[in-house]
């Protein structure tokens, strides 16, 4: 499983949970540069263990935020409308 390594200190690994929750924190904080990629990664995690509800969640805040209506999009918008494709079907 992929989130066992993804999420390393400089010195050692965390735990996923560990690193959910430093995702989490850093989604909540939205004038940050991490933050768009915090909304994809915690959206592909839920993706992973097939909690649709949470990576629709995670997702359509990303849209909602970087989509077509921002000036400088994020480039894990398209990412993740393939995936909301996937779940739902009134994805644009």
């Amino acid at each position: 499983f992929p989130y066992t390594t993804l999420f390393r200190s400089k010195k050692e690994s965390i735990s996923v949970q560990e690193g959910v929750a430093m995702l989490k924190r850093m989604a909540e904080q939205d004038d940050t540069i991490s933050h768009d990629t915090a909304l994809y990664r915690l959206g592909e995690y839920y993706w992973h263990i097939k909690n649709f509800k949470e990576s629709r969640n995670y997702w359509n805040q990303l849209l909602l935020k970087y989509g077509k209506s921002e000036k400088y999009p994020s480039p894990w918008v398209s990412a993740a409308k393939e995936k909301l494709r996937l779940i739902d079907s009134d994805v644009d």
